[in-house]
């Protein structure tokens, strides 16, 4: 996840802090979102660039995680990204869009990406999920859909968040509804605050 981290952080100091309130938005969120929650649980932003940027700059456990930097499985590091989406509320192809293989290899930090967009990054899933690893042939993508599809179309929303131990998430829109049945909502300005408590 570092190289990703540098780059957000990089694109925040070049393009976010001359953005007028960007950046301050940015850190007020994450202000909000690790509250009091010990840090050993998850938070979870629908701005990639709160996602990137908490389990770095306050050590707070995230659903963006480079595997290979973690050392985790294919099946978990899908599973947490799986269960974005459907935080976030994206549907299934825009889930698919996520996680398979961009058309152009990402190059960082060359070619910066702007973190702080809410529209989608091709591929970007699909980095932090398989990094240096290929899928060439048709053989091969065609497997890894049916593979992020079985997992998209399998979360629990409420035994996952759970599992995951996500304490905290901050959406702009709430587009899941579920979640209100499952969380505290507190509004602010720029969006809602939901809480999990364990139950």
């Amino acid at each position: 996840m570092s190289l990703y981290t540098v780059t957000s952080s990089s694109k925040i100091s070049e393009n976010q802090k001359n953005s007028e309130g960007e950046y301050t938005i940015l850190l007020e969120q994450i202000s909000i979102l690790k509250g009091e929650s010990p840090s050993i649980n998850i938070l979870v932003s629908d701005n990639p660039s709160v996602n990137l940027a908490i389990s770095s700059i306050e050590h707070f456990d995230s659903l963006w995680v480079n595997r290979f930097a973690r050392n985790m499985t294919s099946d978990e590091a899908i599973d947490r990204l799986s269960l974005y989406a459907h935080i976030v509320g994206w549907d299934a192809a825009r889930f698919m869009l996520f996680m398979m293989p961009p058309e152009k290899t990402f190059s960082l930090p060359n070619n910066l990406m702007d973190f702080s967009t809410k529209a989608d990054i091709p591929g970007l899933g699909y980095w932090l999920v398989f990094h240096g690893l290929k899928h060439k042939t048709d053989e091969d993508i065609n497997r890894l859909k049916k593979v992020v599809s079985f997992k998209y179309n399998n979360i629990n929303l409420f035994s996952d968040i759970k599992r995951f131990k996500i304490t905290r998430v901050f959406l702009e829109i709430i587009n899941n509804q579920d979640l209100l049945k499952m969380a505290t909502v507190t509004k602010y300005d720029n969006g809602y605050l939901l809480e999990f408590m364990e139950r």
